[in-house]
């Protein structure tokens, strides 16, 4: 097999060719220094002179040329090219920036400025989410309704600038009504003769205030082993009175239940009442060892056809007879008070909002307020919906929301006529005493509870305690 020849590196050639020629030139001065001590004279070895002479002139020739090469290989070599940037897929991943979200827990609002301490802009309402970019670390103390509250001043999002708000005014959590109001559900009986008793389900508060006494960090249970293989228990007295206990109520406390048929508000004392516990309906034997987180507990109804909102306490919170249905009218879009303006979102509602142009309007009247409805819809997009409350005598706006469908969250119909249909249907009115008129009614919710809104911008929305576990 032949093999090419291997030429020599760069960097080694010029030492390769100046051992070369001295090697050679060494070897012929030799070979003369042994010819001339022989016969130097004689006439045969004129012609060997001679070609020794020229031998030693071509060796000084390379000896220089050599010399003169070295030196030039002996130069700075020049600056090597930059190297060519890493592709993208080679860069190292951006590190994400995280921010935390506070809301407003102040009544009244809460004012944003231009800088801390600076020119007042204007004021986010009660409960809005605010994104918080930095913190001044300027402290204030401020005295509010007797309690004194130390925070400081943090910038917040708004839009493409930073504006400044007191934090002492910021919580964690949106801020809700003390009023607990529950669905009282009704006695039901199927075809197959099954029946299941009315049940006031209280177990978002049992299990929310359950006694602190502990066992292996545990609260006490109330059921025992042995109760547990049933699906349906009766507490006895001693556990009916710890149940109470533990949920806050008194045996002198009434249940005060609305029918939003016809306004009506029934009262049951309290003493009189039976405590269940049920198996949840989802509960799937099998799965794991039962519990008594696996348990709804509440007050028995009996045969009662109830089957609307009910509330625990001293006194009644209800009003009677001041409930609504809400039934909408189409109108031409330059009848809606109030054109939705998607610069003015913030926030979640802005990326959720993205690209949405208003739609489909409606109206629906009382004799104090005109509530409004636009359908905001894009291509290949959920229907969401923009709504207005303005005072019906003066035009000024009473409260806006934008109702945004989500995964769990679906939008429920407007009604246009008046068929008895009242889980699909709105109401509004002065369902509670000495608060302002409410709404509910708009949507379904698959993980969570519905709520009644207050259109009062000092105060937070009610939650219905509906214990919608899966």
């Amino acid at each position: 097999m032949a093999y090419g020849k291997r030429s020599p590196s760069p960097q080694t050639t010029d030492g390769w060719r100046r051992s070369f020629y001295w090697q050679t030139c060494s070897g012929i001065i030799a070979g003369l220094r042994r010819a001339t001590t022989a016969n130097l004279m004689k006439s045969a070895f004129y012609p060997l002179i001679l070609s020794v002479g020229f031998a030693l002139l071509a060796c000084g020739e390379n000896a220089e040329n050599t010399s003169n090469t070295s030196v030039r290989q002996a130069q700075p070599p020049a600056a090597a090219a930059p190297p060519a940037p890493s592709p993208p897929d080679l860069l190292p991943p951006p590190v994400p920036t995280y921010y935390e979200h506070r809301y407003v827990v102040a009544r009244s609002g809460l004012n944003y400025r231009a800088a801390p301490r600076g020119e007042v802009l204007g004021k986010y309402p009660l409960n809005t989410s605010l994104k918080i970019i930095t913190d001044s670390k300027i402290t204030e103390q401020v005295v509010d309704a007797g309690k004194t509250l130390l925070g400081t001043w943090l910038g917040v999002e708004k839009g493409s600038a930073t504006v400044y708000v007191f934090g002492g005014y910021l919580a964690p959590n949106p801020l809700r009504s003390a009023l607990r109001l529950y669905y009282a559900e009704p006695y039901y009986e199927a075809a197959d003769g099954s029946t299941r008793t009315g049940f006031l389900n209280l177990s978002e508060t049992y299990f929310a205030h359950r006694d602190p006494e502990r066992r292996d960090g545990e609260p006490l249970p109330l059921l025992s082993e042995a109760d547990l293989a049933y699906d349906t228990i009766r507490l006895d007295a001693p556990r009916r009175r710890q149940f109470l206990k533990r949920a806050g109520i008194s045996e002198s406390d009434q249940v005060f239940i609305y029918h939003l048929r016809d306004g009506r508000v029934t009262t049951l004392p309290v003493r009189q009442l039976p405590v269940l516990a049920c198996i949840n309906v989802y509960f799937s034997a099998g799965d794991y060892d039962k519990s008594e987180l696996d348990y709804e507990f509440g007050f028995d109804l009996g045969k009662n056809a109830y089957g609307d909102f009910a509330a625990v306490g001293s006194s009644n919170p209800f009003r009677s007879g001041k409930l609504t249905p809400m039934i909408w009218t189409p109108i031409a879009p330059q009848e809606f008070p109030h054109p939705f303006d998607p610069d003015r979102l913030l926030g979640d509602r802005k990326r959720r909002l993205a690209g949405y142009r208003a739609k489909e309007c409606f109206r629906f009247s009382t004799d104090s307020l005109d509530y409004y409805v636009q359908n905001l819809v894009k291509e290949r997009g959920s229907i969401h919906r923009y709504l207005v409350v303005v005072d019906a005598k003066t035009g000024t706006l009473v409260f806006e929301d934008y109702q945004v469908e989500s995964e769990g969250t679906s939008l429920t119909a407007l009604r246009s006529d008046g068929s008895d249909l009242r889980e699909q249907m709105q109401w509004t009115g002065q369902l509670l005493q000495d608060r302002a008129t409410v709404m509910f009614g708009f949507a379904y919710y698959s993980f969570s509870c519905p709520f009644l809104t207050v259109l009062d911008p000092t105060e937070p929305p009610v939650a219905i305690l509906c214990d919608n576990r899966h």
